[in-house]
């Protein structure tokens, strides 16, 4: 059997365009005829033919439709900014692995402070390709957070990870229920004393994954691993 290329749209239109056009006519040189699956990142996968390739768009007679129910547990990730490059691997990877969303927010020890716009939305692009990739029926929606004291206002189950902590594997999270997770990643250098001390104020669990020390984009995926498999065997 051929292998059917993913495309994403916009809603449920059955119509391919803007970059994914260019993507099908330009790069994969696709045809009347031949077989597509689109993604709209809202839980609906189509499956079809492409029948008509004008100049800017192509249209897919639909003959599918796959829908999905999100989990009851929203799983997010609130992570210190690091550069572009490695946010794009974080975005690209937690998207794979099914989170809710994905948040960035400024530390004191943060590798950079702002974030420019066009970064923004290249962001979202790594995402669309991950869904395509992945098969991933949503697509998580990507924030960025003004200040760290946002953090401190959320509401759910609240994770911090930390080397003083339990290790999350063996932690009680497996005997309970929860709707919400939050999962914070600091920065390299770690957050400040001042900021530490805030965030177990708030009440926020702290939980470890492993003993050694960890890159910012090591932890937020090896924690979404786990996470996610958990999940996906209804430990919570």
């Amino acid at each position: 059997m051929s292998r059917i290329d993913s495309f994403f749209i916009e809603n449920n239109e059955n119509i391919i365009k803007g970059d994914e056009f260019y993507h099908l006519t330009k790069v994969l040189r696709k045809r009347n005829r031949d077989k597509v699956r689109l993604l709209n990142g809202k839980g609906e996968i189509f499956f079809g033919e492409i029948f008509k390739i004008e100049k800017d768009r192509a249209f897919v007679n639909i003959f599918e439709k796959k829908t999905y129910k999100k989990s009851f547990t929203s799983l997010n990730f609130f992570i210190s900014l690091v550069p572009h490059e490695k946010r794009s691997l974080i975005v690209q990877k937690l998207t794979e692995l099914g989170v809710s969303s994905i948040n960035f927010f400024p530390s004191r020890y943060s590798k950079i402070g702002s974030i420019k716009k066009e970064k923004e939305k290249k962001l979202v692009k790594v995402a669309i390709g991950a869904i395509k990739q992945s098969g991933n029926p949503f697509l998580p929606e990507i924030m960025f957070k003004s200040s760290f004291e946002e953090i401190l206002k959320l509401n759910g189950k609240n994770i911090f990870l930390s080397k003083e902590g339990e290790f999350l594997i063996k932690s009680n999270m497996k005997e309970n229920f929860f709707t919400q997770i939050n999962i914070i990643v600091g920065p390299e250098g770690g957050f400040s004393k001042e900021e530490i001390k805030d965030i177990r104020e708030k009440g926020f669990e702290e939980l470890k994954i492993s003993e050694n020390i960890l890159r910012t984009e090591t932890a937020a995926i090896s924690s979404a691993a786990i996470l996610s498999y958990l999940m996906e065997v209804k430990c919570f």
